[in-house]
């Protein structure tokens, strides 16, 4: 099991990048950052009046040789449930995954990641503030994130496979925070 922490910012607007730390303090060159499409949507997303029709969740996340990016699928295809889709650069093959919030009450988020032939559930519980990573069928847990400080909102990644990377969990994490905001 692998240890991973990072620092969330206290503004949700912020498109600054969030470093990913290994279990002894150390930058491991990883990082997630909120992205804008363009520098209007910014703007339009600050406003309250338009709050949810122009806010679209965008997040990219970097480390040696692994990049992820997840993009909001549009307001078409967004009408019933929300989708992302989930872009996974490894060397030198780009895979693209589909990543959807099958959540029934917000205060109890749930994303459903399609890898490959897997579903990877993403359980968010607000009472003992962890969300668990695990597979959809079998129920074996293959990450578990806990808010370990309030303000700004720190996380401690568990880490217990190799199925996903660290930056793959914190930045569809970091999409469920933007998402539900808690």
């Amino acid at each position: 099991m692998t240890t991973y922490f990072l620092n969330l910012p206290i503004s949700n607007l912020s498109s600054n990048k969030i470093h990913i730390f290994d279990h002894q303090g150390e930058k491991n060159n990883a990082y997630i950052q909120r992205c804008y499409k363009h520098p209007i949507q910014k703007i339009l997303t600050a406003t309250p009046l338009v709050d949810h029709l122009f806010e679209k969740v965008n997040v990219y996340g970097e480390r040696p040789s692994f990049k992820v990016s997840i993009t909001e699928k549009s307001f078409r295809e967004n009408l019933r449930k929300m989708k992302w889709d989930v872009v996974i650069h490894n060397g030198t093959e780009e895979k693209i995954y589909l990543l959807e919030d099958i959540t029934k009450v917000s205060t109890n988020p749930r994303f459903l990641y399609h890898q490959n032939n897997r579903e990877i559930l993403w359980k968010k519980d607000i009472l003992n503030r962890t969300a668990i990573v695990s597979y959809h069928d079998t129920k074996e847990v293959l990450a578990e994130i806990t808010k370990i400080k309030m303000m700004p909102t720190g996380l401690e990644i568990k880490l217990n496979t190799d199925i996903v990377k660290e930056v793959e969990i914190a930045a569809i994490y970091y999409t469920m925070f933007l998402t539900y905001k808690n």
